[in-house]
């Protein structure tokens, strides 16, 4: 009370010191897994019959579990594979718990190395570290949206996009999917030919569209349900381009092949084009290997920055980046809601308001000590982390609303101010170490924890800790200075009135 200035300048300078640490700790949507779990999925060619991609998922699958340290393996097959709510008959994902000593980066090189050495033909194999909270494995991978209404300039901004993410360090599995591509047959009847031969162009069309399509023509009834009937061409479908050519095409005059009333011709086309607010986008996907997914979101938003992408396209992050950007935000707005709501707590409880404005400085106390144990923990700032932070709000008050409310209870008993703070001071310092000590021994077997993966994580328990023992030991200096500023001028304010 003597030094009063020193005191909130030590304090200052500890919590300016615990906020030039975020940059260090890092930042990440969710904590890795301690029961590790790898993701593989597989993609073929558009168009492969569901027991081509299940043949070629069973022997991934048995490739997944002779890998050293894989524990349980699920596997999933066609639609089921995606979230898509369109059907897939080539696509595959399969799903592994590895033992927590593995080293999931290394599991997953050499099982892409084996994947790949199977040789399947147009089989894309992608593998990622998963995790078992909300988002799956989404907590690892990123995305980059590049958006153009030009084809040329989106693909080339696509593969400058490409390029960068490969070259950043803690981004592996790149992947543009304008490089997949597909090869398209494109048929385009002549007008002038289709009526020289008694046709018109949607004659034409009707009568290929058993090749392209199976129709549905009537449905049965069989047993209180309805079957659907399709049409579908007797000879199979045509192999190669030369087979399209001759597809036979009734006239009025009898057969011709199709190659006499139209051009036909073999191209190639991206396998998926996705279309955002109008605009044709591109997608780059990576996995983040890094801890530090915030670091990485950040090198490569400024890398792309400075890569001057032709004029017209636009590029956002996705994935994890995106998730973490929106869960950080609505951290903040509980924050600021439960800040205010304990104020307006203390605030009707105390009938005035300066004594909730002195508890609350107890709160940036406790960021010291919350961040600190982050770095010291080697934990990074994720949503586990900041639901602690959320938890100290209503935590560290208590121990300076004991202080405060004891304080007050003196002065209208009659002590001068000085005398109230150091008695409220000396009485409270028992109760107010006792419960801090009591909270912090119940954390700390969570904090200490190393198996399990529950959301409420270590570093819950770490936050918590370390701002309860910083905010603990600062308030009861901190916060009996910042109550003798405040209410010292009103109490000489009052006795100059008296002797007037």
């Amino acid at each position: 009370l003597r030094r009063r200035a020193v005191v909130l300048a030590i304090a200052g300078v500890l919590f300016l010191a615990s906020l030039s640490l975020v940059p260090r700790i890092g930042t990440n949507f969710l904590p890795n897994s301690t029961t590790p779990t790898v993701n593989v999925s597989l993609t073929l060619p558009l168009g492969t019959p569901l027991a081509t991609t299940e043949a070629a998922a069973l022997r991934a699958e048995g490739i997944l579990r002779a890998q050293a340290g894989a524990l349980h393996t699920q596997t999933v097959i066609g639609s089921g594979a995606t979230f898509s709510p369109i059907g897939t008959t080539n696509q595959a994902s399969c799903f592994a718990k590895v033992t927590p000593a593995t080293d999931v980066q290394l599991f997953i090189t050499r099982l892409l190395a084996r994947l790949k050495a199977l040789h399947l033909h147009g089989a894309t194999w992608a593998a990622s570290p998963g995790s078992s909270f909300a988002g799956g494995s989404e907590a690892n991978q990123i995305q980059v949206l590049v958006q153009s209404a030009n084809a040329a300039r989106l693909r080339q901004a696509s593969q400058t996009v490409t390029s960068i993410l490969r070259r950043t360090q803690g981004v592996s599995q790149v992947e543009n999917e304008l490089s997949t591509r597909e090869s398209l047959v494109s048929i385009a009847v002549d007008p002038v030919k289709a009526a020289a031969a008694g046709l018109t162009p949607g004659q034409i069309t009707g009568q290929l569209s058993p090749y392209l399509t199976n129709a549905q023509i009537a449905s049965l009834s069989a047993s209180g349900s309805n079957l659907p009937v399709y049409l579908r061409v007797g000879a199979g479908l045509p192999q190669g381009l030369a087979a399209v050519k001759e597809l036979p095409i009734a006239t009025p005059a009898g057969p011709t092949p199709l190659s006499d009333v139209a051009s036909v011709t073999l191209g190639q086309t991206p396998a998926s084009i996705t279309r955002t607010n109008g605009s044709d986008t591109a997608t780059v996907n990576a996995v983040v290997t890094s801890a530090n997914v915030g670091a990485v979101s950040r090198a490569i938003e400024t890398k792309i920055a400075a890569s001057h992408l032709p004029p017209g396209v636009t590029t956002s992050m996705g994935g994890v980046t995106q998730m973490q950007g929106q869960a950080f935000g609505q951290m903040g707005e509980a924050m600021v809601a439960a800040i205010f709501l304990v104020y307006l707590v203390m605030l009707l409880a105390f009938g005035e308001g300066r004594s909730p404005f002195t508890i609350m400085f107890s709160l940036p106390l406790a960021v010291i000590g919350a961040l600190g144990g982050l770095w010291v923990s080697q934990n990074q700032l994720g949503i586990p982390a900041l639901i602690g932070m959320l938890m100290l709000i209503g935590i560290v008050v208590t121990n300076a609303i004991v202080l405060v409310d004891l304080v007050a209870q003196n002065r209208r008993r009659g002590l001068p101010l000085r005398d109230a703070l150091v008695e409220a001071g000396a009485v409270r310092l028992r109760p107010i170490l006792m419960t801090a000590l009591a909270t912090v021994g119940a954390l700390l077997p969570l904090a200490y924890a190393s198996g399990g993966d529950l959301l409420i994580s270590s570093s819950v328990a770490v936050v918590v800790i370390g701002g309860l023992l910083t905010s603990t030991l600062l308030t009861l200096v901190v916060v009996p200075v910042m109550y003798s500023l405040l209410h010292s001028r009103a109490d000489r304010l009052a006795a100059s009135a008296a002797l007037h």
